[in-house]
């Protein structure tokens, strides 16, 4: 499952290049603590979906890459045809 926050910094365009965004910032967008957003970050430090260079964040190809897998499971899932059983009789009736 896609974090909040990688997908926050997506949304910022990090993917393409650094942004500078601090973790008060981006608990602020997301309505969260400070506290969590900074957790969340260091999580994402850890597993290597995001870099921080000096004051700035990229992400990582294992970032983009997760939301991209992401990305391809909900676009599936939510184009499935959906197919409607209708049962009954028709009846023509002439004038």
């Amino acid at each position: 499952m896609i974090d909040e926050v990688l997908l926050l910094l997506i949304k910022k365009a990090a993917h393409r290049e650094p942004i500078r965004m601090t973790t008060e910032q981006i608990a602020e967008e997301l309505g969260i603590r400070s506290r969590a957003a900074s957790r969340k970050m260091i999580a994402l430090e850890k597993e290597g979906k995001v870099k921080r260079i000096g004051r700035d964040i990229v992400v990582t190809l294992s970032g983009e890459e997760e939301a991209k897998s992401m990305l391809a499971e909900l676009s599936g899932a939510l184009s499935e045809k959906r197919e409607i059983t209708v049962a009954g009789t028709v009846v023509f009736r002439s004038r």
